[in-house]
């Protein structure tokens, strides 16, 4: 039977990550991109592909449940004479008592595997590290403390790459309960997301989809800034629409937003813009822009949400698509 490995972390975020991978690199560890600095909350384990369903579920569940936890990281410390391993300790009693609970509700089946040690919350700087280089390591860094905010579970998953096995994300859970909207009609679970859920994925890959502006359907999803995907669940939390983009100082651009084919004309396409354009308002966004399909449904759907369309791309360039811009008018958006 196949088998995937995964982890499920808190990823540390930036500019702390940044900042770590300094410190990484000070005490000789040359492969900082194998994996991103994180908070290990499963470690790793081998899911057959008949569980990932369940595990992401898991991982929805544990995450709708939480609230964003704030840590101090550091000062550096070992676990030598058990481990050759200097790492960043994770301060604040409330912290590491919310960051077990994370462990303990998230370490079941599928997720979970045999253990030979104790949980202790931390951030791993180097492993393996010469024995009479840690007590210098541990000194040097002594005085480093950061303070961060967790908001999300994120699922790690081990791949191939061209310099060996690293670690990638491929799904993350924010610590927030879904939106439900159209309560007596369509009843939708809305949730925000960092990149592509693992069920989005599939349900690109195999559903019949109209996509129009391709980053869903990209073989690297390659966002020109931060990326955001609103997706929106039915009853059984079956994917029926999903809406991706990303954002970037004030602007923001909506690349796709796909709804199953089953699922047209039931106003889904609009709650999922919605979400995004609150969601956006509220990381500072005031313009966003798509490029759109030139037939009615689509460019409706827009309009009615106060789009305004444009024929031409910035420099007069003839499009065979729409440019519609929205200004955000944060006090329309609760």
């Amino acid at each position: 039977m196949a088998r995937r490995r995964f982890g499920v972390v808190l990823r540390v975020p930036e500019p702390v990550a940044s900042e770590v991978d300094v410190l990484r690199r000070a005490l000789g560890v040359d492969d900082v991109g194998r994996i991103p600095p994180h908070v290990t909350i499963v470690p790793p384990v081998n899911v057959a592909e008949a569980a990932v369903d369940e595990a992401i579920e898991l991982l929805r569940t544990v995450a709708s449940g939480t609230t964003p936890i704030t840590a101090t990281l550091g000062p550096a410390t070992s676990f030598w004479p058990t481990s050759p391993v200097v790492f960043l300790d994770v301060g604040g009693d409330e912290a590491r008592a919310a960051i077990a609970t994370l462990h303990e509700r998230a370490f079941v089946p599928p997720l979970s595997r045999p253990m030979g040690h104790g949980f202790v919350p931390h951030v791993t700087l180097a492993d393996g590290i010469a024995e009479p280089r840690i007590p210098g390591a541990v000194e040097s860094l002594r005085g480093y403390e950061a303070v961060v905010t967790f908001d999300r579970l994120h699922l790690l998953e081990q791949v191939s790459g061209p310099d060996g096995r690293v670690w990638r994300p491929v799904h993350d859970a924010p610590f927030a309960a879904p939106a439900v909207v159209g309560r007596g009609g369509v009843e939708l679970e809305l949730t925000s997301t960092s990149g592509l859920p693992l069920d989005v994925q599939r349900f690109v890959r195999h559903g019949s989809l109209e996509p129009f502006g391709g980053a869903l359907v990209r073989d690297a999803w390659q966002p020109l800034g931060t990326p955001f995907v609103v997706t929106a669940r039915a009853s059984g939390h079956e994917v029926v629409g999903v809406l991706a983009g990303w954002h970037r100082g004030g602007l923001a651009t909506i690349d796709d937003l796909v709804v199953a084919e089953g699922e047209r004309r039931k106003g889904i396409g609009r709650h999922l813009l919605a979400r995004a354009e609150s969601e956006l308002a509220d990381a500072g966004v005031d313009e966003v822009v798509a490029i759109v399909p030139r037939h009615e449904p689509t460019t409706a759907l827009f309009r009615s949400a106060g789009w305004l369309a444009e024929s031409t791309l910035p420099g007069g360039a003839r499009v065979e698509s729409d440019r519609m811009v929205r200004i955000v008018p944060r006090q329309e958006i609760p």
